[in-house]
């Protein structure tokens, strides 16, 4: 099983890599690739890039899950959560097997941020710990000032993730429902999808919140439910 950090942090346990939409033929071969147990145990970095929205936090973490299985030690850290607590919280993860860090562009421009991810950068390939990493642009262009961890980055491995089109954000919509053992008609999954944010992240939240509404009230999802939440 994954170790759990000392933090108030839990993956998504829905965050599989069984169910991560891969509609397009980029993110079907990038999921091939990265669900390679050889490339978990390869020296480079890997580092997953993408708009918000696209996937990553789901990816991420379903890979934190395969390496869990596999009977390595992990740790997930969500840096857009904990950019305003202490870099600290990077010391000692060089010791697990595997460390997959989210949202690393949040810390840019931070000099003890970019310092203490440069220093686990070092102390992981010296301890033989993989890190898994995703942000929203290439390292290149993360405007890191550390000129070193911008080098670091880009030594390892770099894929891009195809932001999901409309229709993908449907089907990835009524694929969670379905999940959730929810029952949403065509229309009103129009028009949830008409009104609210464009990130992946957000949707699906705004689908757990329906589903306990719906569940609360004793009520059908329908178009005035959804109203009611918007």
């Amino acid at each position: 099983m994954a170790q759990q950090l000392p933090l108030d942090i839990h993956p998504r346990v829905d965050h599989r890599l069984d169910n991560f939409l891969t509609s397009s033929s980029r993110a079907r071969e990038l999921v091939e690739k990265l669900t390679n147990p050889a490339l978990l145990e390869a020296d480079e970095a890997i580092v997953i890039y993408g708009e918000a929205g696209a996937g990553k936090t789901h990816l991420l973490q379903g890979l934190c899950q395969l390496a869990g299985d596999l009977g390595m030690r992990c740790g997930y850290l969500p840096l857009s959560q904990l950019k305003q607590t202490s870099p600290a919280v990077l010391e000692g993860l060089e010791q697990l097997d595997l460390v997959c860090i989210d949202d690393i562009h949040t810390i840019a421009g931070s000099n003890e941020w970019e310092r203490g991810l440069f220093n686990l950068f070092n102390l992981s390939r010296e301890s033989n710990c993989k890190l898994l990493l995703t942000s929203q642009q290439r390292p290149a262009d993360s405007y890191f000032k550390l000129a070193d961890l911008t080098s670091r980055l880009d030594w390892g491995l770099v894929y891009a993730l195809p932001n999901l089109d409309q229709e993908q954000r449907k089907q990835l919509f009524q694929q969670r429902a379905i999940e959730l053992g929810l029952t949403v008609d065509e229309a009103t999954c129009n028009y949830i999808l008409q009104r609210q944010q464009r990130q992946t992240s957000s949707l699906m939240a705004f689908l757990d919140r329906l589903d306990q509404h719906s569940l609360a009230d004793q009520r059908r999802i329908t178009i005035p439910l959804v109203r009611e939440l918007i």
